[in-house]
């Protein structure tokens, strides 16, 4: 049988079309709400994981912490709290979890204000290494997988509060 109406089809190509597009564009947008708070609860830049949207990045960075040579433990389910942030860990071992539905470049920065923890302490000079050489990137820092980072704060006796919590 000849088709009598040539534009039915061409309207439920349309349909189908603009369908797909509405759902892809709310699968993009969904993190990019929750950075900016529009849509959930954010950590320092860090979005809350939405159920059931996939993975876009997942990388694991190292972070060692020396505080006058003796080591600080970065504590278990940093960034788990309420939901589950982008950036978080899941044991003390150091180890940083960039598990995200969007492409954003985390950083360092992002990592201490999701932990709430300043990366800069009051009275203590800060140095960083990545992968054993010296960086000055700190706070911007990107995190990338496998990386070894290691921050060393030496206490400069200028401090009001000697521990820098």
């Amino acid at each position: 049988m000849i088709n009598q109406n040539p534009t039915k089809g061409n309207s439920t190509t349309w349909a189908i079309v603009i369908t797909v597009a509405v759902v892809l564009a709310g699968l993009f947008m969904i993190p990019r709400l929750n950075r900016s708070g529009g849509g959930g609860s954010t950590a320092g830049g860090a979005p809350c994981l939405v159920a059931g949207l996939p993975m876009a990045q997942h990388i694991h960075s190292h972070l060692r912490i020396l505080v006058d040579g003796k080591e600080e433990t970065i504590p278990a389910n940093v960034g788990i709290n309420s939901c589950e942030h982008a950036l978080h860990t899941h044991d003390a071992t150091g180890e940083i979890h960039v598990e995200a539905q969007d492409l954003h470049a985390y950083t360092l920065g992002e990592f201490f204000a999701t932990w709430g923890k300043p990366l800069a302490r009051e009275g203590y000079e800060m140095t960083m290494t990545v992968g054993g050489a010296p960086s000055t990137e700190l706070g911007a820092l990107q995190l990338k997988d496998k990386q070894e980072i290691m921050v060393q704060y030496k206490h400069t006796g200028n401090a009001n509060n000697a521990n820098g919590k």
